[in-house]
């Protein structure tokens, strides 16, 4: 469920290391004043390696800024990250900002060797994070809410809780869906803290768990969240800012279930680094994150991309036609306006309205791919006939669209991974799928949604 637990704070840099690469000339830096399992628990060298990249990623706005106004963090917050290895494969970085606390920690044996007095009279923030293969943010989160609960006792109760956490057999499953279950803590006698824990993981692994749209209409207008849409839908390199590193890390990960039945393949960070700005010069797609604070800097980079400020609701391209919007969004923005209306108007916001239009959306343009996906009995190859699918559309717009969607790495990755899917005998196992098996006959798509 977690893989490893970090606290990562900021101390003044060694004398030697001052004049080292900084973007930011800052005499400061973040270092792990705490981690586990310890390094030397853990033999993978790829675990290690990443261990190193946690830190910067912890505190990826102005550091200088945080050691000028420590005073500036009010209350806690949380904010995430993601790690994405060549293969494609993705470790989540869950992350708690808190506000420092005055207890030494040196007596750990996890603890950073380097922690001095100098380093504790920052009284700068201090980050709780967790690594887990699994994208599971609201348990996540809750995990992290006992562990600053706990850290307040000790760090070794911090440790306790995530030893047994760690060790703790995976959730099990009863009718297809993962049930809660209690953790239980070595405590010491007369110990003022909980010895057991009620954890309630996701049911499923629906990439809609734990995702509110309200949180991204509540900072961009409808018309600005389809231009979104379309401008991921057209592989664009998209950059979203705000002053706050919980708005940029949800709505950047909201963004992309947006795109659901299709995944992004391109670069994906939820919030990227001041130090790793120059990742934006990559000439290829992305979807990044950033705190306002980079945002001047990121600007004055040549480069053509789509900024949001969510602060602001405000979306910037290079020119005025670089974004084109998808064909037959009108419903899909009436149904939304809709939502939105209702929600300012009663206080509801209907959140699965909101996937449900996007999913009739998709539906509309690729609700018949399944007739176009033939097996080549020589080859024992699935095939893909692009060119007729397209051709039985009669909107320009719609042709054109889809031809230029259905040749980009979304698309073809997507008809790869449907070989199960083609056939009758296999369950559809999200709503895509099922709203093409209820609907049945093909024809029918064609006669009542499709032009």
């Amino acid at each position: 469920m977690i893989d490893r637990f970090f606290l990562v704070a900021i101390r003044k840099k060694k004398e030697q290391s001052t004049q080292s690469s900084n973007p930011n000339n800052s005499p400061y830096e973040p270092f792990i004043k705490h981690i586990y399992p310890p390094e030397g628990e853990v033999k993978d060298p790829d675990a290690t390696a990443l261990a190193t990249r946690v830190p910067l990623f912890c505190f990826p706005d102005d550091i200088q800024e945080l050691v000028n106004t420590p005073a500036t963090l009010t209350e806690d917050f949380n904010f995430t990250f993601v790690f994405t290895d060549i293969d494609g494969n993705q470790q989540f970085g869950v992350c708690r900002r808190i506000r420092p606390i005055k207890k030494s920690l040196k007596k750990s044996p996890s603890a950073s060797a380097s922690t001095t007095n100098t380093d504790e009279d920052l009284h700068t923030p201090e980050v709780l994070c967790i690594l887990s293969k699994y994208n599971w943010l609201n348990f996540h989160f809750k995990i992290l809410e006992t562990i600053e609960e706990r850290l307040l006792v000790s760090i070794q109760s911090v440790t306790d809780f995530v030893d047994a956490l760690i060790k703790h057999p995976h959730p099990s499953l009863v009718e297809g869906k993962r049930q809660p279950f209690t953790l239980k803590v070595v405590a010491p006698p007369n110990s003022v803290l909980q010895n057991e824990y009620e954890l309630f993981p996701p049911e499923d692994n629906s990439m809609f768990n734990d995702i509110l749209f309200k949180t991204l209409f509540e900072q961009l207008s409808t018309e600005n969240v389809l231009f979104l849409f379309s401008s991921l839908l057209a592989q664009h390199r998209i950059v979203v800012t705000s002053s706050s590193l919980t708005l940029v890390s949800s709505c950047v990960h909201i963004l992309l279930t947006l795109l659901y039945p299709f995944q992004w393949p391109y670069i994906y960070v939820p919030v990227l680094p001041r130090a790793l700005l120059e990742y934006c010069m990559a000439p290829v797609p992305f979807l990044i994150g950033v705190h306002s604070s980079s945002y001047e800097k990121l600007s004055k980079m040549d480069i053509d991309v789509v900024f949001v400020d969510l602060d602001n609701n405000s979306l910037t391209a290079p020119d005025e036609n670089y974004i084109e919007e998808v064909p037959e969004s009108s419903k899909l923005r009436q149904t939304l306006d809709k939502i939105v209306a209702e929600w300012k108007k009663s206080g509801y916001f209907n959140n699965n309205g909101v996937v449900e239009a996007f999913q009739s959306w998709y539906f509309q343009m690729f609700g018949t791919y399944r007739q176009f996906v033939t097996k080549n009995r020589d080859k024992n190859m699935l095939q893909f006939n692009k060119e007729e699918f397209i051709n039985l559309r009669k909107k320009a717009s719609i042709k054109k669209f889809l031809n230029e969607f259905c040749s980009s790495q979304m698309f073809e990755r997507f008809i790869a991974k449907c070989e199960e899917r083609v056939h009758p005998s296999t369950a559809a196992d999200n709503i895509f799928e099922t709203q093409i098996n209820t609907i049945g006959d093909p024809s029918r798509i064609y006669d009542n949604t499709l032009s």
